[in-house]
């Protein structure tokens, strides 16, 4: 049975093992014929010359159609020639004219991946953006050729490939906060969460940085479910605020970071009260349970959970002095079921005193 994978890839790394020159080395991947591999470089710089000639005329003239034509011609059938890379970049400009963002894609995908040293590299970097966008706004694309509709897989792989091919541009981290952004828009949080994760970790001193940091507090104060269930979301969200705080104190968003620290901080005090009440009211564990309600008012000391918090603290003294060393009475699990009655330490007798030994007495 015929694998076409397997046979693609064998027939890949043999074309890219023959002799070749070094403009054209990705050429036998990109299924045009192998003519040129034959002929001489010069040789085809002066078949070319004239093809490139009729297609700038072409293209002064408006008949922008036929010049990209020619232009496709000249890049396809003389690729070691030195109007290969010019050809491929008009080729390009003349499609992002025509709105015709697929044909424009396909051009300078090949200019990157074939002639990165093109003089016109970062022009083609600032087309890819703009085709992104184009993708994103849905700005001339058609289902059918009749229905509008925005492609956003589309525009977040045009993002992604700024990325790999320009990582130091300052097209980059712009880039990666815009597939942020649409990720967003698909709630698609995990996504969105890596990537702005991507930015603050790569792009450190890029203007997107603050940008991400902020967002990514955002996101993952809203994974929280609640002060009832794991606060690690919670804790993360806090340290970015606080790392926004930190990293960029005249930011204009600074008060909304400290509102989110303050919103943050709330919710955690609240899930340590939780907590401390669980270990007072069903578990008679009045130790541990100060130990939360501690923690809530270290958390947020100003807060309501924090005034709740020292009400209990106020109840559990009493009853450690009541009972010291912890001889607080402790109800077995069948007493539970009187859930109708409201269980009150306090209320219960206090242990005798312990008699002293006789030797002691008798001295």
């Amino acid at each position: 049975m015929f694998r076409k994978i397997p046979a693609f890839l064998s027939l890949a790394i043999a074309a890219m093992l023959l002799p070749c020159n070094a403009h054209a080395l990705l050429w036998g991947l990109l299924g045009n014929d192998d003519q040129w591999r034959t002929q001489d470089p010069r040789f085809q710089s002066e078949q070319a010359s004239p093809l490139m000639d009729k297609a700038r005329e072409l293209e002064q003239d408006g008949r922008l159609s036929s010049a990209r034509s020619m232009y496709e011609k000249v890049w396809k059938k003389y690729p070691a020639s030195d109007s290969a890379a010019e050809a491929l970049y008009h080729s390009g400009k003349i499609s992002m004219k025509m709105h015709k963002w697929k044909a424009a894609l396909k051009a300078y995908n090949v200019l990157v991946q074939a002639y990165p040293e093109s003089s016109h590299f970062n022009d083609v970097i600032s087309d890819y953006f703009e085709i992104a966008g184009a993708y994103e706004e849905g700005r001339d694309i058609h289902y059918l050729w009749f229905f509008k509709y925005k492609d956003k897989s589309k525009a977040v792989q045009v993002y992604e490939t700024i990325v790999q091919v320009a990582p130091y541009s300052d097209y980059a981290p712009i880039s990666l906060m815009r597939v942020a952004m649409l990720h967003r828009r698909d709630r698609l949080r995990v996504q969105a969460i890596d990537t702005l994760d991507r930015i603050i970790n790569n792009y450190p001193n890029s203007m997107t940085a603050a940008d991400a940091t902020l967002l990514l507090a955002d996101f993952l104060s809203m994974e929280v479910d609640g002060p009832e269930y794991d606060q690690g979301a919670t804790r993360e969200s806090m340290s970015y605020y606080r790392d926004f705080t930190t990293l960029y104190p005249n930011n204009p968003a600074i008060k909304e970071a400290e509102e989110g620290i303050a919103r943050n901080r709330e919710t955690y005090a609240q899930s340590k009260l939780i907590l401390g009440e669980f270990f007072f009211n069903y578990r008679d564990d009045y130790s541990s349970a100060a130990v939360f309600f501690n923690d809530t008012i270290t958390i947020a000391p100003e807060s309501k959970s924090a005034d709740k918090a020292r009400e209990y603290i106020a109840i559990i003294d009493q009853i450690k002095e009541r009972f010291p060393d912890e001889s607080w009475p402790v109800r077995k699990d069948w007493q539970y079921l009187f859930f109708w009655r409201k269980w009150d330490p306090l209320s219960m007798p206090a242990p005798e005193p312990k008699e002293a030994p006789a030797e002691t007495a008798a001295k």
